[in-house]
């Protein structure tokens, strides 16, 4: 204890036992008032779990993977606050899409792969198929836990019941945060 502590405790007059025992239920009525803080569990679509963890791996230790939602989020929040709501700032990547441009010859073989392959509809869900597995997005973990979500409820939750605003779930706004802050937007520019 330092001497500034020793200093304060020793001038405080001790407290009687009516005063103590008021002390005790305000603590308690406070610890007991206090919102359960359960962490918000989000489903992120496949293509922004991927890039969330990429981004993650290949920055090093920093930031962290719950760092970088926690950015992300108040980042995102806080450019919707006192403003007018832009829709396509809530845009978000759902699947994976993928326009190829190829030769007649492997064109032609696409189109037999298609023939062959009762979920392939076309030759760019052949592609996105074989891309997705070959990168690991098939296998990315899409759920994301975020621990400091009551920070951020209030917002996330006037956001989704605004008629404005075309997100529906928190796991919408989550990620149209991180698809803001991860710059998708500008990297297809």
């Amino acid at each position: 204890m330092s001497t500034a502590d020793e200093q304060s405790s020793t001038t405080e007059p001790a407290a009687t036992g009516r005063e103590a025992k008021s002390r005790e239920q305000t603590t308690t009525v406070n610890e007991s008032s206090a919102p359960d803080q359960e962490p918000l569990v989000v489903e992120l679509s496949p293509s922004i779990a991927m890039l969330l963890e990429l981004t993650v791996s290949t920055s090093g230790s920093e930031p962290s993977r719950t760092e970088l939602v926690d950015n992300a989020l108040e980042a995102f929040l806080s450019s919707t606050v006192g403003t007018e709501l832009d829709p396509g700032q809530f845009e978000t990547t759902t699947g994976i899409d993928v326009t190829i441009d190829c030769d007649p010859v492997l064109n032609r073989i696409l189109e037999l792969v298609v023939q062959g392959d009762d979920h392939a509809r076309d030759s760019g869900d052949v592609v996105t198929t074989a891309i997705a597995e070959h990168i690991g997005i098939t296998d990315v973990m899409r759920t994301l836990e975020i621990e400091a979500f009551e920070r951020y409820r209030v917002i996330v939750e006037t956001l989704v019941t605004n008629e404005e605003c075309p997100c529906e779930t928190p796991d919408d706004v989550v990620q149209a945060a991180l698809e803001a802050y991860l710059d998708v937007q500008q990297i297809e520019s």
